[in-house]
């Protein structure tokens, strides 16, 4: 008789992100497990495999394995989860709060088909994150790097052009002259004008606005399904219209290019609420959409909005003290021509650089604030941050599910318009690229 192997069809499977570290740890123990067994049964380690002997050049600690032997350990982990995965197991994390499980922390009794709902949504909850949430690191990552390319752009700008306008002003002081000062400044221009160049050729800040952009959309599909994606009687579609529907809206995210978002931001996004299912089970959706959504959003406008008003507290006022000082120099120089009879010497040319040249820098650190926005953003995040506060409040103290529903739709008609305030804020802030 002929033998024909049939696995379980894993081609169309993926494991999430959120796994690929435990693929790993397991290889590690797969690899662990195999030593230790051969170790028992008298098995050494040598240079080279020898089966009669009993020494096998594998014997070693994971990390010293070659490439090839640590993947296939991780193959043989693969092979083990994907079909787990096609059979309709989940693969869960520690701490992960299922629908489920909340909804038997309710003081009412749960219905079946309270059960049946909830199971509908996490189902639904778990496709959307498994569906995004690779796309959703690689939008943030993209989005950090090219932040991070326009800041220092608009720093090495703005220093290096602040001091490139210092050196030209000392040119004008004849007793303080020298080629080496004109190469410096030479430099620094050169480098000012480097980073003017790469910004506008680069378009640093369109790719970290657009980058960002997919991000948020991306993350926030997985809750508004939650919401937009069931009928009016609680049950979601079948799974692969359900897996269609999602990867279509996931599809048209990741083409997004820098006038969609253009065109995005000038829309009017009034949504009116999706009907809420009669039997919605309330406190299983609130507290997964709390717990993985408001909670770490209130944090973190909390903790950009400390850091921006501490940057704007120092650096705004920096430029009006550079001003005053300048006029202060400028009263100095009055003082001490009239006293030294008008001969103008080398403390007298000092007296005018400063004067002339604290505005400059004053004004280095002008163009940094523009770039960036401390104040306004800080302003603004603590200003959701409040007002996202009041909903989560309303939100906790309601066991009504149209009002309930009502809430987390509110909130999510506030993150968005949190996050079309930003893009507009800062593709309208002073700066290129």
């Amino acid at each position: 008789m002929t033998y024909i192997p049939k696995p379980i069809d894993t081609s169309k499977v993926s494991l999430p992100a959120s796994v690929q570290g435990l693929v790993e740890r397991l290889a590690r123990n797969v690899h662990d497990g195999w030593a230790q067994q051969h170790i028992k049964e008298g098995w050494v380690s040598g240079p080279t495999t020898d089966l009669a002997n009993r020494v096998h050049a594998m014997l070693v600690p994971y990390e010293q394995l070659t490439n090839a032997e640590q993947e296939y350990d991780r193959i043989s982990v693969e092979q083990t989860l994907k079909p787990l995965v096609a059979l309709g197991y989940r693969i869960l994390p520690p701490g992960h709060v299922t629908m489920a499980s909340v909804a038997t922390l309710d003081s009412d009794p749960v219905s079946k088909s309270d059960v049946a709902v909830t199971g509908n949504a996490e189902r639904l909850f778990d496709l959307c994150h498994a569906t995004t949430a690779e796309l959703y690191h690689e939008a943030d990552k993209a989005a950090v790097r090219q932040q991070r390319y326009h800041r220092c752009l608009a720093v090495m700008a703005a220093v290096c052009g602040t001091v490139a306008a210092l050196f030209a002003l000392m040119q004008l002081a004849t007793p303080l002259r020298s080629s080496w000062q004109s190469a410096l400044e030479s430099v620094f221009a050169a480098a000012a004008v480097l980073s003017v160049v790469l910004g506008m050729l680069g378009s640093r800040k369109a790719r970290w606005l657009l980058e960002r952009h997919k991000a948020e959309q991306l993350i926030s599909l997985r809750f508004r399904a939650l919401a937009a994606m069931l009928d009016g009687s609680g049950h979601v579609v079948d799974d692969e219209g359900l897996r269609a529907c999602i990867q279509e809206q996931v599809r048209r995210i990741t083409e997004m290019n820098e006038s969609d978002v253009r065109r995005w931001m000038a829309r009017d996004h009034r949504k009116n609420q999706p009907p809420c299912p009669a039997n919605w089970p309330v406190l299983a959706v609130r507290q997964l959409y709390l717990q993985h959504r408001l909670k770490p959003q209130m944090e973190y406008f909390a903790a950009r909005a400390r850091k921006g008003l501490h940057t704007e507290r120092w650096s705004s006022r920096l430029a009006p003290a550079a001003f005053f000082a300048s006029v202060a120099f400028v009263f100095s120089h009055f003082v001490y021509e009239l006293m030294r009879g008008g001969h103008g010497d080398l403390f007298s040319i000092l007296l005018v650089l400063m004067a002339a040249a604290l505005p400059l820098i004053g004004s280095g650190f002008r163009t940094l604030r523009g770039a960036f926005e401390f104040g306004r953003n800080a302003l603004r995040f603590e200003a959701n941050n409040a007002s996202l506060a009041r909903l989560v409040a309303h939100l906790e103290a309601t066991n009504d599910p149209a009002v309930a529903a009502e809430d987390m739709w509110a909130c999510e008609q506030l993150l968005e318009t949190e996050h079309r305030q930003w893009l507009h804020l800062m593709a309208e802030s002073e700066w290129f690229g």
